[in-house]
C-alpha cells in the first residue's frame, strides 16, 4: 500500500482519483481542535449526533471524537473511510452541515487536520 498525508484546516478533504478515473482506496482523516469553553457543551452535543450518524453511512470504517486527558476542551477525531467516494458522500450530508454550524465556530486557533489517502499497489 501507498500513504499520501495533507494538512491543513477544518476544510473539506478532496477525494483523489487514480489515473483511471477511480476513487482511491481507504481514506484516514485525523484532525485535533480545542474549542472555546463557553461553546463546549454545544461542540460536544453536536459531535455526538455527528458520531452516531456517520457511523450509519456506507464506507464508513471508523468515526470517534476523543476528549483530551489533560485539556477537557480539546478533541480528537479519527475517521477511517473505504474509499474517497465515501468520505465525498459524507461530506455532502445533513448531519455534516449541521456540524458545520456548530464546531468550527466554537474552534479556538487552527486545527490540526491530516488526510492519508492508502492506495492498493
Amino acid at each position: 500500500m501507498g500513504l499520501a498525508a495533507t494538512a491543513g484546516r477544518f476544510s473539506r478533504p478532496s477525494p483523489k482519483r487514480h489515473a483511471s478515473g477511480k476513487m482511491g482506496g481507504m481514506v484516514i482523516i485525523e484532525v485535533t481542535s480545542t474549542v472555546h469553553p463557553d461553546k463546549r457543551d454545544a461542540a460536544l452535543e453536536a459531535m455526538r449526533v455527528m458520531g452516531v450518524e456517520t457511523r450509519k453511512e456506507p464506507g464508513c470504517l471508523h468515526y470517534r471524537f476523543y476528549q483530551d486527558i489533560d485539556d477537557p476542551n480539546t478533541f480528537f477525531v479519527y475517521e477511517r473511510w473505504s474509499d474517497g467516494a465515501a468520505l465525498d458522500a459524507h461530506m455532502k450530508t445533513p448531519h455534516m452541515d449541521a456540524f458545520r454550524k456548530v464546531v468550527p465556530p466554537a474552534v479556538v486557533g487552527q486545527p490540526i487536520f491530516a488526510r492519508y489517502d492508502l492506495e492498493d499497489q
